[in-house]
């Protein structure tokens, strides 16, 4: 997690070349396309569920669901392909996923806010468009699924319950946390530097 550095989208909407893909200095995502890409896809398994996650990666790396030695070739895909099968397996549109976590820099973040014996969620994201990821959330041991439908959620919680938000770090999501490592690292290496 502390690698991805959120400088750009993963996909650029358009054909790009190689270096227009990888290299920061040229439009490209640099190395977020494998450390962020796979916390999202980390994060879509965790929404849509192993089977579902397991049948599109089946139908996107091999384009077949029953692949065999001999009965498929080599193939390549977009991005766009991609997101119609996670659509065609799962019979729902993820694209508010994938506008926020490919089309996107910035991460979504987690609004947390507790007053009294409530405590309210909700989702911040880039252009504020729709974002029902649902979120787990550990209360005194116990885990529970909070659907975050029009990306907001509010549940009672105990006056000194012990409260986790997403326990098994399901969720890619801006973290406060990492982005001040991340500052204080490259502080560190800028003091280290010769004059």
């Amino acid at each position: 997690r502390t690698s991805i550095m959120n400088l750009k989208p993963i996909t650029q909407q358009r054909v790009t070349t190689e270096e227009e893909v990888y290299e920061l200095d040229k439009g490209g995502a640099g190395q977020d396309i494998y450390y962020k890409g796979s916390w999202m896809l980390h994060t879509l398994r965790a929404l849509i569920g192993d089977k579902a996650f397991f049948d599109v990666t089946r139908l996107a790396v091999y384009g077949r669901a029953d692949p065999r030695p001999g009965n498929f070739a080599p193939r390549f895909g977009s991005t766009k392909e991609y997101e119609a099968l996670v659509r065609k397996v799962t019979g729902k549109d993820y694209a508010w996923f994938f506008d926020v976590y490919l089309r996107q820099a910035a991460l979504p973040e987690l609004v947390e806010t507790r007053t009294g014996n409530t405590l309210a969620l909700a989702w911040k994201v880039p252009g504020n468009g729709p974002f029902p990821l649902p979120v787990q959330v550990q209360i005194d041991g116990k885990t529970r699924t909070l659907p975050m439908t029009g990306g907001k959620a509010s549940l009672s919680v105990p006056a000194g319950a012990h409260v986790v938000i997403d326990p098994d770090a399901l969720v890619l999501r801006r973290s406060i946390a990492l982005e001040d490592v991340a500052a204080w690292k490259a502080e560190q290496a800028a003091k280290a530097k010769p004059q």
